[in-house]
């Protein structure tokens, strides 16, 4: 069996979709990984600035409460 050259060469564009394909879906799936990760870490930074907001908060609801309590 004996391939022509334009044979040749659609095979070698064919191949060629199929590895720019992967390595297009590779790096999707590597941008997204990222993302995911810095997402992640936003909302670690916002639950720990969360829960020193809430002890202030909630300091803060305490003296009230035993300062009404003493009157």
């Amino acid at each position: 069996m004996e391939l022509t050259s334009s044979e040749i060469f659609a095979l070698i564009s064919i191949f060629g979709g199929i590895g720019a394909a992967w390595l297009n879906s590779r790096i999707s799936i590597a941008k997204l990984q990222v993302e995911v990760s810095m997402i992640k870490e936003e909302i670690k930074q916002e639950r720990e600035s969360n829960e020193k907001h809430f002890s202030k908060i909630y300091d803060k609801l305490d003296n009230i409460l035993d300062r009404l309590s003493k009157v």
